[in-house]
């Protein structure tokens, strides 16, 4: 009787909306327990499983970038005169400290040129004596018997002229004899006041401006000295600071260009390498926006294999290069320690720290590759048989429609989320997000399938938040030979034969 009763009521469910999606739920759920069941059935017939154990362990999630050693400094050095070079004391690779002389210059022409500009600040230093000590007590002497001098020759001409205006007057004297008595006596009054005027300066002294005209030339000499005795020390290269030669491009008996030239200007015929070394990394645009300064960084170098050493990133550059059509940016690193190991131009494999977990639970990324193969595989094999699971005729073609993505589009959804959860390369994990992902697990000698909840993850592991413990065995391949594993064409886009699982099982 509930037999009949149920059957008679297929035809209004069919009929009737509601009734239909029941019908294709439940259709689609017995088309998945069918490709399930075949699915299992396969990977039960003959073969060993490949597992591993789930282990505690350490999750790195870092950035790759490749990178070079390369100074925080280097400091091209020239004369700063062109002459030519006498001797050159150190050779390329060879220590220095700060002050150490590198070489020399012949400097005759600027010692001849240091001893004209002494010569002339004397010179000037004399002068400026001089002024401040006003005249001598002879030369004081010598303007006071001038003064005399003129005084009694304007007498006598003042006298002379007296006498021949009277006689003059008299009509005894020209006045062409006259004139002349006036001229000599105006001239000798002039020589006289003279006299007078240069006593009384010298009796002064020199006045003030003088004093300060004599002061800037004494300047003037002294500034030019100390420029040609630069010029003399310049013919003396020393180092500025500690480091290593990294090149001598020139030899005893080279004139050097100095410093006017552009050429030495910038490559320098020493090169002094500062002692304290770094990275220059260039991280691609895809990885950059996860770097930060501050990070911790690890690298390797060809000439120390399996050697690690540790740095933290100084400076990210806001500006790209383009290296064959990539973007990269330039990343500084600065070293926790100076290793004498390290050269300057070693090519270097740099990782730089996002994330960093320890003592977690530890999925490897092969069983979640094999498990999604695997799937996508048996998927494609045990399609049909899934579609034939339905019951009626619409019941089995509304399930065909909708095991293969048709109808309202949610097998389409749920082969896409699922493919995300399966995904090795997805975001999630690699930004500290969590993501459902799936894996077999070995129970009893038979793989069942589990969906995991995972959080960071490497190159080669996930975090593991819940669905696996330590101990647990997961499986990463078989040595069966798949059947129909002749024809693979197509599974790449084929659904996982869990999609339509609830997420539910394997928890």
């Amino acid at each position: 009787m509930i037999k009949e009763s149920v059957l008679g009521k297929i035809p209004e469910l069919v009929f009737h909306p509601k009734g239909r999606k029941v019908l294709i739920a439940l259709a689609a759920l017995l088309a998945v327990l069918v490709i399930f069941l075949v699915w299992n059935r396969t990977l039960a017939k003959g073969g060993t499983y490949l597992t591993q154990d789930i282990v505690i362990g350490e999750v790195l999630n870092t950035i790759t970038a490749s990178g070079v050693v390369e100074a925080e400094n280097s400091v091209p050095l020239v004369f700063k005169n062109s002459a030519v070079i006498m001797a050159i004391y150190v050779k390329e690779g060879q220590r220095v400290k700060k002050g150490d002389l590198l070489a020399e210059q012949d400097d005759a022409d600027l010692r001849t040129q240091y001893q004209q500009q002494l010569a002339s600040l004397k010179a000037a230093e004399a002068r400026l004596a001089l002024a401040k000590a006003g005249a001598r007590q002879e030369d004081i002497r010598q303007a006071e018997e001038s003064v005399n001098i003129a005084r009694i020759t304007y007498e006598q001409a003042k006298s002379n002229y007296n006498r021949y205006e009277a006689l003059f007057a008299h009509g005894a004297v020209t006045r062409v004899d006259k004139e002349k008595a006036e001229n000599d006596y105006k001239l000798a009054e002039a020589k006289y006041n003279q006299a007078r005027e240069q006593l009384r300066a010298l009796q002064a002294g020199n006045r003030p401006e003088d004093i300060m005209a004599a002061e800037a030339q004494v300047e003037s000499a002294r500034a030019q000295l100390q420029a040609a005795q630069n010029n003399l020390n310049a013919a003396r290269l020393t180092a500025p600071s500690d480091g290593v030669i990294g090149l001598v491009s020139a030899v005893v008996g080279q004139r050097t260009s100095g410093v006017g030239s552009a050429a030495s200007s910038e490559d320098g015929f020493i090169t002094l390498i500062s002692d304290r070394l770094r990275v220059r990394a260039q991280v691609n645009e895809a990885d950059i926006g996860r770097a930060a300064v501050g990070q911790k960084v690890f690298f390797t170098v060809n000439s120390y294999p399996g050697r690690r050493f540790t740095g933290v990133v100084e400076s990210i550059s806001t500006k790209a290069v383009t290296v064959a059509n990539v973007q990269l940016y330039e990343v500084i690193i600065a070293l926790d320690r100076q290793d004498t190991g390290l050269k300057v131009g070693m090519p270097s494999n740099v990782s730089i720290i996002v994330d960093q977990k320890a003592g977690v639970v530890l999925l490897p990324k092969i069983a979640v590759s094999y498990a999604v193969q695997e799937a996508m595989r048996l998927s494609v094999q045990s399609g049909p048989a899934g579609a034939q699971g339905g019951s009626g005729g619409e019941g089995q073609g509304t399930a065909r429609r909708q095991g293969s993505g048709g109808g309202d589009g949610s097998g389409d959804e749920r082969r896409g989320s699922l493919r995300r959860q399966g995904s090795e390369d997805g975001k999630a994990p690699g930004d500290g997000g969590r993501q459902q992902v799936p894996v077999l697990v070995l129970e009893g000698g038979k793989p069942v399938l589990r969906q995991v909840q995972v959080g960071i993850s490497d190159n080669t592991n996930y975090e593991v938040i819940s669905g696996l413990k330590e101990g647990d065995k997961v499986v990463i391949g078989s040595t069966a030979k798949p059947a129909g594993a002749t024809n693979r064409q197509g599974t790449g886009s084929q659904p996982l034969p869990f999609g339509n699982v609830p997420r539910g099982i394997g928890r």
